[in-house]
């Protein structure tokens, strides 16, 4: 599993929510580093913060989804965009 998201506190509340599962829980801070963990690791679920620095949400799942169709992807969001979560839909 690829828990991708800039804010260390939520990777963290994520493995501490995910710490009973039987997972490999990998957590790059970015985008970026999510692609180069990908290159090397192959995942079966991909949770995604949208708002990161160097690569929104929905362009990271589009390029997983082209490069790994397979991977299961989640979105997560704060902020309640509409156009978010039907462009994370159409993209990915």
């Amino acid at each position: 599993m690829l828990c991708v998201d800039d804010e260390p506190g939520i990777l963290q509340v994520l493995r501490r929510v995910l710490r009973t599962e039987n997972y490999l829980l990998l957590s790059p801070a970015s985008g970026t580093e999510a692609l180069a963990v990908l290159q090397w690791q192959p995942v079966s679920l991909l949770i995604v913060d949208q708002r990161m620095p160097d690569m929104d949400g929905i362009g990271l799942l589009a390029r997983c989804a082209a490069t790994a169709p397979d991977i299961t992807r989640i979105l997560l969001t704060g902020y309640a965009e509409a156009a978010n979560a039907v462009g994370a839909i159409n993209q990915a």
